[in-house]
């Protein structure tokens, strides 16, 4: 056998007897914020679960998630109630994991998001569409925990109906979308009092 097979079988043998059964070394990362402080800990295979804590709670993620291109989630914001991770996962949407401030609670997954108001403290993600011709927009306020559905009529006819997004404008006390219409593909816009 060759000296560096012997090495390698003998550096796998001592990881073992100490208990140290992967190959490769875990990673974790730590940021802190007033409200608590949170941990990514990642594995070999780039699979993280997410553990946050503060002196009255500490909490682990039931799910596993996965370091993309552009590394772990990101802390979008954090309120009294809740810390906000967002991630790309397309063309105009992200993934969101909410982490309740609180004691045995676990994370709440959203797809589709389209927007975090860290103004007016809401997550917007788009809903199940029941139809082709309106776009159904979740705004969930992370201070009263209350979900309302707006649903935006009319939009352009794309394969895609994210596509007839345009931009989405958050001032104190409402929300303004802009979108392209059905009929003439012209640029409307809708504004939400909050």
């Amino acid at each position: 056998m060759k000296p560096h097979c012997l090495f390698l079988m003998f550096f796998l043998c001592i990881r073992l007897v100490f208990g140290q059964t992967s190959v490769f070394y875990d990673t974790t990362i730590i940021k802190n914020y007033t409200c608590c402080s949170i941990q990514f800990c990642i594995d070999e295979a780039n699979r993280y679960t997410i553990h946050w804590y503060n002196d009255t709670m500490s909490n682990v993620s039931v799910n596993d998630f996965f370091v993309l291109n552009d590394g772990v989630l990101d802390i979008a914001g954090t309120n009294n109630k809740y810390v906000v991770l967002l991630q790309n996962s397309g063309q105009k949407t992200k993934y969101s994991v909410l982490l309740p401030i609180r004691v045995n609670a676990s994370e709440t997954i959203y797809e589709n998001v389209i927007g975090y108001d860290d103004i007016n403290n809401n997550l917007l993600f788009i809903s199940d569409m029941p139809d082709r011709d309106s776009l159904y927009v979740v705004i969930f306020n992370l201070d009263s925990e209350e979900k309302r559905t707006i649903v935006i009529p009319d939009i352009c006819s794309a394969v895609n109906q994210l596509e007839c997004l345009d931009d989405i404008n958050y001032q104190k006390g409402k929300i303004d979308i802009c979108y392209y219409g059905k009929d003439d593909n012209t640029l409307q816009n809708i504004e939400i009092r909050l």
